[in-house]
């Protein structure tokens, strides 16, 4: 006995499991590899920043208007800094030269396809980092806003790692 559907190949009824696993684990290997590779935000996701320059505006302002036209734009500082994010527990553990500095709360919300804002939740202060994981445009921004400044650091050498 078999089975025709729309006019293709008659599907035996009577096969075995074991006659279909390879197409079975075919297709569930397929379908794991399209959910994870369908989400560029992984539970962990770590910063390392290797070469950075402060753009500083002395008005409350925009993070792009800061970058266009700073008031003070600081030699680029080399020293290695690391950002260790769980996106799961919403915590942030800094470091800077390896050694460890803190750990915050913070709040992440995804802006786009491939952009992430992470807040840092420190009582009194208004500051986070904007993360483009695309590829072809990855970019690393930290802002930090207070009544009068506005504060962003642009990465110019950097590596994200996104961790399960």
């Amino acid at each position: 006995m078999s089975l025709i559907l729309n006019g293709t190949k008659p599907l035996p009824l009577k096969t075995t499991l074991f006659q279909n696993l390879p197409r079975i684990m075919k297709t569930l290997t397929g379908l794991l590899f399209l959910l994870h590779g369908s989400s560029p935000f992984a539970q962990k996701l770590v910063v390392e920043l290797y070469e950075k320059q402060d753009f500083v505006a002395y008005r409350n302002t925009s993070i792009d208007s800061t970058l266009m036209n700073p008031d003070y734009l600081s030699e680029i500082d080399r020293s290695k800094t690391k950002y260790v994010f769980d996106l799961t527990e919403k915590t942030s553990a800094f470091f800077r030269e390896d050694e460890f500095a803190s750990i915050l709360p913070i709040a992440f919300e995804k802006i786009s396809e491939n952009q992430l804002q992470v807040q840092i939740l420190q009582e009194g202060l208004h500051y986070g980092l904007l993360i483009n994981l695309d590829p072809a445009q990855e970019s690393v921004l930290w802002y930090g806003f207070s009544e009068f400044t506005t504060t962003v650091m642009k990465a110019h050498q950097f590596k994200l790692f996104k961790c399960g």
